[in-house]
């Protein structure tokens, strides 16, 4: 009950907008911190496959010589 009662505290003092603005700031936050770990395993798997990628084309240039 003590969260309740902070957050309407928080309301009652700053403004609903405000509150808005800073509830808004901290789930983008978190939700952009989700976002670049996904994008960097995202480029971490794309440089594996591109490795991986290479290793078979250059092993297909050796037979063929």
């Amino acid at each position: 009950m003590d969260l309740i009662e902070t957050i309407t505290q928080f309301i009652s003092t700053l403004g609903f907008p405000i509150a808005v603005v800073c509830y808004l700031f901290y789930y983008q936050t978190k939700v952009l911190d989700t976002f670049r770990g996904s994008i960097s395993a995202n480029t971490k798997v794309l440089q594996e496959l591109v490795l991986e990628i290479q290793h078979h084309y250059h092993s297909d240039d050796d037979k063929a010589a």
